[in-house]
Parts: C-alpha cells; sequence; structure tokens
C-alpha cells in the first residue's frame, strides 16, 4: 500500500524539459559508432554498394 510521504511541486515545464532532452555528445564518435554499425551490416552480407558513411554526409575525412 502507498502512503503520501512528502509533496514537492515542481515547474512542470522546466522538470520536462530536463528529463526528456539528451545532451549531444562528440558528433565524430557518434559517426564511428554509425559506421562501425554499417560495417558489421556489410560483413553480413547487407547491400554490397553502401560506402562510407562520410562519404554519404560529403565530408572529405575518413577513419
Amino acid at each position: 500500500r502507498l502512503t503520501r510521504v512528502k509533496t514537492v511541486y515542481t515547474q512542470f515545464n522546466t522538470a520536462l524539459s530536463r528529463i526528456t532532452t539528451a545532451e549531444t555528445g562528440n558528433v565524430q564518435d557518434f559517426v564511428n559508432q554509425l559506421q562501425e554499425r554499417l560495417d558489421t551490416k556489410l560483413e553480413m552480407g547487407s547491400s554490397p554498394d553502401t560506402g562510407m558513411l562520410l562519404e554519404a554526409l560529403g565530408s572529405d575525412e575518413e577513419s
């Protein structure tokens, strides 16, 4: 059985924004993770004409 011990009031919009907004990370780490997943799919026999993720994004850098 649940019983109320304490009532805490919050500003709803502020609290909702805080719990639903993700913190951004390093873009290069994200791209590298996507490339690893793409490489894994390619190794498993998925579409052979899929290129490097960085090429698709138009970047001159390659990992």
